[in-house]
């Protein structure tokens, strides 16, 4: 039974898995992983059940790897003065 506070998100499977990894821009750059995107891309077939079967149990069980909470958000400069915060976009990256 959902409450006021819960979301549903259905348990993910190997072909949505592959999709997310093959639609990845194969840079050489590193992520907070050490892993680039590029090395993602080729060990594909060898990670996508393993992947899998990590998200699915993170959702059933309510529980995140800390690794999974991270992200790099980047400000981007819009206009005017640098000095303001306000003059700036984030955007999270990968």
């Amino acid at each position: 039974m959902l409450s006021g506070n819960s979301i549903y998100v259905a348990p993910t499977d190997q072909n949505e898995i592959r999709k997310i990894i093959d639609s990845l821009h194969p840079k050489k750059s590193l992520g907070h992983n050490q892993l680039s995107s590029r090395f993602i891309k080729k060990i594909n077939d060898a990670i996508v059940n393993l992947i899998s079967l990590i998200v699915n149990r993170s959702l059933s069980e309510g529980i995140a790897l800390s690794a999974m909470k991270m992200a790099k958000v980047i400000p981007i400069y819009k206009s005017k003065d640098k000095e303001h915060f306000s003059n700036y976009h984030t955007m999270p990256s990968v």
